[in-house]
């Protein structure tokens, strides 16, 4: 597998909720609402406090369930992020394993490159710098300061 087949595979991922996520947060979002028109309601029309109670109590329970909701709808995303974190991360190490390993004569000191505008310089078959327009540093005196080494490729 070369380097630009393993930068260029596409991926397809699923959606971060499934359709029953979706409809329990959807449900519990509207069942909260709905019960916090009902407590609104009840509330309304009067002054006397005896008979706001209901109201107030069912708006208060309204908001609990529509939180409830939001809360289940953030924690599943977070946990199907995190499996996709974890699947990224598998997927990279079995990539960087499959990259051929750098040949001895890519430690020569004369073969380095930069990308314009990066005080980095690398050698030809970095990753950070495959596909991109590059020029091929020759003198020792390109490579002093502000220029430093790659940390990935260590030329």
């Amino acid at each position: 597998m070369t380097v630009a087949e393993v930068v260029a595979e596409p991926r397809h991922p699923t959606p971060l909720w499934s359709k029953n996520d979706r409809a329990v947060a959807g449900l519990s979002l509207a069942l909260g609402g709905g019960l916090w028109a009902w407590g609104w309601w009840a509330a309304s029309g009067t002054a006397d406090v005896e008979e706001t109670i209901f109201g107030v109590v069912l708006g208060v329970a309204a908001i609990g369930v529509a939180a409830s909701g939001g809360l289940s709808w953030i924690t599943t995303g977070r946990s199907a992020v995190r499996a996709r974190q974890r699947e990224v991360a598998s997927v990279i190490d079995q990539r960087v394993a499959a990259l051929p390993v750098c040949s001895a004569a890519s430690n020569d000191a004369e073969a380095v490159v930069a990308v314009a505008g990066s005080p980095r310089f690398h050698r030809p078959d970095c990753l950070l710098v495959v596909g991109k327009d590059v020029t091929t540093l020759l003198s020792s005196a390109e490579l002093l300061p502000p220029r430093i080494a790659c940390e990935m490729c260590r030329p």
